[in-house]
Formats: structure tokens, C-alpha cells, sequence
């Protein structure tokens, strides 16, 4: 009753059933998990009319779903019910196979290393997820624009060496927050505080609704127009669900993968989960956000008072692609204009800083100095201190032993 047919994937998240001779064939887009099996945008093809003939939301293990399908095709291009009950079947569940089948599994050998490739060396690893995230107004976004225009320009964030960005042919700015012209004049002003042209190849999309469900067509788009850094602003409304549900980070980074780019993701803190005196909280939502993401930063932002700029700091939060030394937290000068956004390297907030960090900072300011005095000066306990500078001492000569640094106690 039916015809041969082969299954291809012509677009990532594309996948179409071609009948013997070309006679018919059958798309499968938007495909997304249900329950135990899945849905899919289903459009029926015939090359003698001029546009498709029919096209449908699929439950693809759905005998009921089937046999519907095949009673429209059967009114609109004839062959009988039976003909297309055994297509629509058939083509339903080759999709299904391959969608179960996953990548096939490649052998781990004894391989030059090509080494981890970044999108800002030590903080954003090309090819992956990084989120970004910070209380509201820290300049999250704005970050994540001027990395942007710096990977399209070849410029460094605020002129750092360190902070020299990738160029990327192309950015996608998927956008559930503001809208494009918001995005324009902050491109503008950036532009203008580097002393660059307006950058070409940034591109938007406004968006609603849970990323998960548009990944398939997103994701032909970005293969089709060579765009390697994508921009999702922001996690909450690109999740449209619960986020304290694991389910529901797991299911926004596999629509992320499925992207197949950098992903710069700005997210929000939790501030139940801050660290009291730290300066420091986690991504709102499941701690699955964090475990998810192979590199992920806070951004700070302080009161700026009655200076012209607003400073900011960044605290490395995850770096599992980084051998220690991890980088510590970096501090900027956001300065906004009329004219310009002028982003300036400054001194990093003292609250962002690692208990290590600032216990040897305080410790070489001060010389040869009483852990008493390193504590006062580094806002830690005496006790920390003293144990931190008997780790460091013992770890650098075996000379010294702990009851050296801790004579004042």
C-alpha cells in the first residue's frame, strides 16, 4: 500500500519523508517532547500544487492524530485512507527512531588536544552556554550588547586586553525584554564609547514564548545565516515555566545546544540563596541553571552616588573549562552619556572578591602584620586568616608552620 521512503534532516530540527518518485513528501518542524513521545508541525507536500497541501499539530504516537491526517490527505490528493494511515505511520515513526537515536558514539583517543576555543579567554567558551546574571539594572544586557558589538568590531570590552572578544560574522539578539529600537540606541551609544563605526551583522528577534518550542526553525535560521553568538535576554521568559523545576533549566539548555553557538544567557539572582556579607547570590530559579552551564558570572552594580558612572564588577561564579588560577572579579566604570556608553576598567567591589583574594591583598598591603590586623583589613575572621596564611606559608616553604601566624592568638 505504500510507497519506499527515506528520511533526511535538511535544517537542524528539520526533518522530511520523501516518497518514492517525489510525489509526496512530508515535513516534520517544531518537534518537542510530550510526555513520552513527541509533537511536530507536520505539512503534507505535493509537487503539483503550488503551495502545501495540508498541514497539521502532531501527537506523533497518536493512532487517533494519524488517522485524521490521513483522511485530510485522502480528500485532498486521493490514494485511499489505508495508503496514507501506512505513510503517515511510517513517517511519523522514522522521525521518532531518529529522534530516539540521539549522536552516534564516537571512540576517545589518544588526539592532539585542539584546546578549549573562547569567546573571551577564561570567562566565555565558544561553542557553549555562558549565563550572565545580576540584579535588576546591573547592566546585564548592556554587557551582553557590548560584547556584541566588540565580537563585530574586534574591539576589547573597555579597551582591556584581557577582555579581547572572538569576532563573530554574525549576532542574534533574541529578545523577550525590550524591543528594537531600545537595542539600536544602546548599539549607538556603545559604538560611539569605543570610537567605531555603527557595527553591521547584529541582528533581533522579538520574542515570546518558551524558547524550547521555536528552537527548530531558530536554529535552521542561524545555520542558513552563519551566526556563531546568539544573545537570550532573558532566561525566565525564554523558560515560560516554573523555574525553581529542575525540568525546566534541563529543557531551556538542551533547547540552547540545540542552537549549536555561543550563547551569552542573562538571567536574574536569586536573593533568598545571597550570601550574607558576600555580595554574592546564585541564578534564580533551580540550581540545575548553575549545573547546566559550563561558565557563568555575576554582575554587580553599585550605587554610584554623586559620580558620573556606575561601577560595576563581574565575579567569575562557575569555570569548569578554567585550570586555577581562576581569574578574579574585574571592575568597570559604565559611564552613560547623551552621546556615548563608555565602559573603563576600575577596582572591582571588595564584597566580589574571594576569601583568598582578599586576605593576601590585605596581607601584602600591610606587610608584616598581625592575622588580627590582615582580618580588620579584610573584613574575614581571625581564625580564617590565620588558617588561609598557614595553608599559603606551608604550601610555599617548609620552613613555616602554623603556630608562626597565629602569635596574637
Amino acid at each position: 500500500m505504500g510507497a519506499p521512503c527515506v528520511l533526511l534532516e535538511p535544517e537542524p530540527g528539520a526533518y522530511a519523508v520523501l516518497y518514492r518518485h517525489g510525489e509526496t513528501w512530508l515535513t516534520f518542524e517544531q518537534v518537542r517532547r510530550y510526555g513520552g513521545s513527541f509533537e511536530a508541525d507536520i505539512t503534507v507536500h505535493c509537487p503539483t500544487l503550488p503551495m502545501p497541501a495540508y498541514r497539521d499539530r502532531l501527537h506523533l504516537h497518536s493512532a487517533a492524530a494519524q488517522l485524521k491526517l490521513a483522511q485530510a490527505c485522502n480528500e485532498l490528493l486521493g490514494l485511499g485512507v489505508p495508503v496514507w494511515r501506512q505513510r503517515v505511520a511510517s513517517s511519523c515513526w522514522l522521525v521518532v527512531d531518529r529522534l530516539r537515536q540521539g549522536a552516534s558514539p564516537t571512540e576517545l583517543r589518544d588526539e592532539p588536544d585542539p584546546g578549549t576555543r573562547w569567546l573571551v579567554d577564561r570567562w566565555i567558551p565558544a561553542g557553549l552556554p555562558t549565563v550572565i546574571y545580576g540584579d535588576g539594572g546591573s547592566g546585564k544586557s548592556m554587557l551582553a550588547l557590548a560584547l556584541a558589538v566588540c565580537a563585530r568590531t574586534g574591539q576589547a570590552l573597555g579597551g582591556d586586553p584581557n577582555w579581547r572578544v572572538t569576532p563573530c560574522e554574525q549576532v542574534l539578539l533574541l529578545d523577550w525584554e525590550s524591543d528594537r529600537q531600545d537595542h539600536q540606541r544602546r548599539v549607538r551609544g556603545l559604538a560611539a564609547g569605543m570610537a567605531v563605526a555603527y557595527p553591521t551583522g547584529l541582528w533581533h528577534v522579538p520574542m515570546r514564548g518558551a524558547l524550547a518550542d521555536q528552537v527548530g526553525p531558530l536554529a535552521s535560521r542561524i545555520a542558513r545565516g552563519g551566526i556563531d553568538l546568539v544573545i537570550i535576554d532573558s532566561i525566565a521568559p525564554a523558560c515560560a515555566a516554573e523555574l525553581e523545576a529542575s525540568e525546566t533549566a534541563i529543557r531551556f539548555f538542551e533547547a540552547v545546544s540545540r542552537l549549536g553557538v555561543t550563547a551569552l544567557c542573562i538571567g536574574h539572582v536569586n536573593k533568598a540563596q545571597a550570601r550574607e556579607g558576600e555580595g554574592r547570590a546564585q541564578i534564580f530559579g533551580s540550581v540545575q541553571f548553575r549545573n547546566q552551564t559550563r561558565s557563568s558570572f555575576q554582575v554587580l552594580a553599585q550605587d554610584p552616588g554623586d559620580e558620573p558612572s556606575v561601577p560595576v564588577t563581574f565575579r567569575l561564579d562557575k569555570h569548569n573549562l578554567v585550570p586555577p588560577p581562576y581569574p578574579p572579579a574585574v571592575g568597570w566604570a559604565f559611564e552613560y552619556t547623551a552621546e556615548a556608553i563608555v565602559i573603563r576598567p576600575a577596582d572591582a567591589a571588595a564584597e566580589a572578591q574571594g576569601l583568598m583574594h582578599r586576605v593576601v591583598t590585605a596581607w601584602l598591603a600591610m606587610g608584616d602584620s598581625t592575622p588580627s590586623a590582615i582580618s580588620d583589613a579584610s573584613a574575614t575572621a581571625p581564625n580564617i586568616v590565620r588558617a588561609l596564611i598557614s595553608r599559603i606559608l606551608k604550601r610555599n616553604s617548609g620552613r613555616y608552620q602554623a603556630q608562626q601566624v597565629g602569635k596574637d592568638g
